[in-house]
């Protein structure tokens, strides 16, 4: 439903509109970052192949299966890209949702439309937004937190 009033723009989509506060374009300076990391710890394992750990008992030496690595790799990159991604748009909701109650988002405000500023969120919903995604970044980046390989502090063998 779009609701026009004179003087004011049309009412964008629910969609559209938290897709205007998470400001998708913003992503890049998050995402970015983490999928160079990938492509430099690739390069690192096959320079340096004894960083994948594994080593043949004969005769000593260090192998890497470059493509083991990057399959192992990969789903932990993409949830870390999920996690920073997650982050970001949690912070850009922040700023929407501060910035207007603290007065600084105007009918004046040059740039892109902020959808609490023009009133097509509350300052609630935007706040409720911003703790979704952060409860949601938290839920992918527990498993990195929490250690699994637990054997009960002991390191020797039976």
């Amino acid at each position: 439903m779009q609701a026009t009033m004179k003087g004011k723009e049309p009412k964008p989509s629910t969609f559209q509109i938290w897709k205007l506060a998470a400001r998708p374009h913003t992503l890049t300076a998050s995402v970015a970052p983490v999928f160079v990391g990938y492509a430099l710890t690739l390069r690192l394992i096959q320079q340096h192949p004894v960083l994948c750990g594994d080593v043949d008992e004969t005769n000593h030496n260090h192998t890497c299966n470059n493509n083991d690595a990057s399959a192992s790799l990969l789903p932990m990159t993409i949830q870390f890209a999920a996690f920073a991604g997650l982050i970001q748009i949690s912070t850009n909701l922040h700023n929407d949702y501060a910035d207007f109650v603290k007065g600084a988002d105007t009918d004046k405000r040059v740039g892109q439309a902020r959808a609490t500023q023009k009133g097509w969120l509350t300052p609630y919903e935007t706040c409720r937004g911003c703790v979704l995604c952060l409860m949601a970044s938290i839920f992918i980046g527990m498993q990195y937190l929490i250690p699994t390989n637990c054997d009960g502090g002991s390191s020797a063998d039976p």
